[in-house]
């Protein structure tokens, strides 16, 4: 049963994806500029590691749903196991409440050349990266309630590129903002 909630919970988190990412390009928002866009090479280099360390991810949490005995199978107790489950869920909330909070601002990752809104209000008044927060928390869920040890291995590989991601985009922000932005920072703490 456990598998197929944590099955359901991954279908309604990529699904939220996509549906924004689609609901973007219909009206002309280029939404995903990880490996797109005016940025610098570090930033390069970084969203083509994050892009790969989360589809290489994507991947393992859906095999691990029905194929977890092939993919390092570790003993979870049943009650991490429910509380994986929990995180998957408040990682599937906090997501999709961040990227309704930025309404057409959303984007994946750095492009110098789009100019969008600062954003400060809702779930963004108490994290500055609730998207990347949802993201964590979905990947440590997945990998507790599945137990897999190639999951455990896999959402921590991308949760350190998730963060080497989000210091290019504060320097981003603090170029593009100014000192609206750094003020912003200095009230709200990077995760929670």
């Amino acid at each position: 049963m456990i598998r197929w909630a944590a099955f359901a919970l991954l279908c309604a988190f990529y699904g939220a994806y996509l549906w924004k990412l689609l609901s973007q390009r219909r009206q002309g928002i280029t939404t995903n500029v990880m490996i797109r866009g005016q940025k610098s090479r570090r930033a390069y280099r970084i969203g083509i590691m994050l892009v790969l360390t989360t589809y290489l991810t994507c991947a393992v949490q859906f095999l691990s749903c029905f194929w977890s005995g092939h993919m390092g199978p570790v003993p979870v107790p049943e009650a991490l196991r429910i509380c994986g489950l929990v995180l998957m869920a408040a990682g599937t909330a906090v997501f999709i409440a961040a990227f309704r909070t930025l309404k057409d601002s959303w984007r994946a990752g750095i492009d110098e050349g789009q100019k969008t809104e600062l954003v400060t209000d809702g779930v963004y008044r108490v994290s500055r990266n609730p998207a990347f927060l949802g993201f964590d928390l979905l990947y440590l869920g997945s990998a507790l309630a599945l137990g897999s040890a190639v999951l455990f291995a896999a959402a921590g590989a991308v949760a350190i590129m998730i963060h080497l991601q989000i210091l290019e985009e504060e320097k981003h922000l603090a170029k593009m903002f100014g000192a609206p932005y750094l003020t912003y920072k200095k009230g709200v703490r990077r995760y929670l």
